[in-house]
């Protein structure tokens, strides 16, 4: 019985008797990978296989195992981790690990190089069929249940794990100032820093400004951890000042100077 728009096939039979589904997207060519997750198994006792998940070229057999009375299918057995094997005298092989409810199982078939292989939770398993037992035509992912109450889902590919970013490194940052009313004037700042920092214009108490009247705080480059990277340009009450473009960074050796530097900051006198 198929449902969740025909992402969840689930055994409706009663005891042990094979079914078998198969997927829509065909596969002549390439490489295409398919992520089916166990959500039950009944465990029949006269079932010592329980479950097949792999690929078939014949769709035709829905009664029937995948490697029943067919060449053409080949899969990785849940209950005993072996791997199917057809027109051979032992109709199982020994390949990898046992799988059960909850596990997510990839496979992954390669029409360009005939290999077909398993992974189990991202762990993978190895080639299990490689071009002396696969033969090039048209494939589709193809599961065998076992029993009443087993059922499996077919999920989205799994995603690429995001790549680890660098680890940030210290060099000299380029800062440019401008000002919105008076745009010829600019303001270069050459400041110690982080490759991972970024910048924005932040207000900091200045007694220099608030001695002249001048407002309050000075205008200051801050970091993304509101630390002060700069001495003030321009008071509060003198306009609004920006960073200009994108600063650039340049990094240093690990002795370079900006490993050992502390910022100097306004400290309000």
């Amino acid at each position: 019985m198929l449902s969740s728009d025909n992402t969840v096939a689930t055994s409706s039979n009663l005891g042990h008797s094979w079914n078998t589904v198969y997927g829509e997207e065909t596969v002549t060519s390439g490489s295409y990978t398919w992520n089916v997750r166990v959500d039950t198994l009944a465990n029949h006792p006269n079932n010592y296989w329980e479950l097949v998940i792999g690929v078939s070229k014949d769709t035709a057999a829905t009664e029937t195992c995948i490697t029943g009375g067919t060449t053409s299918g080949y899969g990785y057995i849940q209950e005993i981790g072996d791997k199917t094997s057809p027109r051979r005298r032992s109709d199982h092989k020994t390949y990898g690990q046992t799988y059960g409810a909850g596990d997510e199982i990839t496979v992954s078939l390669d029409l360009d190089a005939l290999t077909l292989s398993f992974s189990r939770n991202g762990i993978s398993e190895g080639v299990a069929y490689d071009s002396t037992i696969l033969t090039a035509g048209t494939y589709r992912l193809a599961v065998s249940i076992g029993d009443d109450g087993d059922s499996v889902q077919l999920l989205c590919p799994r995603a690429a794990p995001a790549p680890t970013p660098p680890p940030p490194v210290h060099g000299m940052w380029t800062i440019t100032r401008g000002h919105r009313d008076w745009a010829s004037l600019s303001k270069v700042d050459k400041e110690c820093g982080l490759s991972t920092d970024t910048f924005t214009i932040g207000h900091m108490q200045s007694e220099w400004c608030a001695g002249k009247d001048l407002g309050p705080t000075a205008q200051v480059v801050l970091n993304q951890d509101g630390v002060e990277r700069t001495w003030g340009w321009f008071c509060s009450s003198q306009g609004t000042t920006y960073v200009v473009g994108s600063p650039t960074f340049e990094e240093e050796g690990l002795d370079g100077p900006c490993s050992f530097q502390h910022n100097v900051v306004d400290d309000g006198s």
